[in-house]
């Protein structure tokens, strides 16, 4: 009897950052960002104290070109909507948000904020490494994470 064989599913990289804790008070405050990049770029947000009316927004800004300054895409969460802009330079450009294959949401019971991106078309590569850039917005300011206009390390994609 032959045996059953089985081929390895693709693998993809995942990025694991933290970022310091209390840099701004409750709500608002980023603690860690996990980037998984393969057929969809996931990113998940671990906040401290996650609560809903004092984290408006967050927005998780991803870069896709080494070699341009700053972000390509912003993907914008409020606790109503979703959206997605093009970026230049850090700046959001045009006056309407573009369509793409993009789910997220809030997580208050786990304290978490999930961003599911899909490569396709005029959104995502559909290949190739990625990093971000996350900040959430509260009544007690805005946690950018790592850090104003700057990136965690690229997450690669084998």
């Amino acid at each position: 009897m032959a045996g059953l064989m089985t081929s390895p599913g693709a693998v993809a990289d995942t990025g694991s950052f933290s970022d310091p804790a209390r840099d701004v008070r409750a709500g608002a405050d980023v603690l860690s960002v996990e980037v998984t990049n393969e057929r969809r770029v996931a990113v998940v947000v671990r906040h401290r104290d996650l609560r809903r009316p004092a984290t408006p927004a967050v927005s998780v800004m991803v870069d896709m070109y080494p070699n341009r300054l700053g972000p390509e895409l912003s993907v914008d969460l409020n606790i109503y909507e979703l959206y997605v802009w093009r970026v230049r330079r850090w700046q959001v450009y045009g006056d309407v948000p573009i369509a793409c294959p993009v789910t997220g949401g809030f997580d208050y019971r786990a304290d978490l904020t999930r961003v599911v991106m899909t490569r396709s078309g005029d959104c995502l590569r559909p290949r190739g490494p990625v990093r971000v850039s996350v900040a959430a917005f509260g009544r007690s300011g805005t946690d950018w994470a790592p850090g104003r206009h700057r990136f965690f390390p690229w997450v690669r994609r084998f």
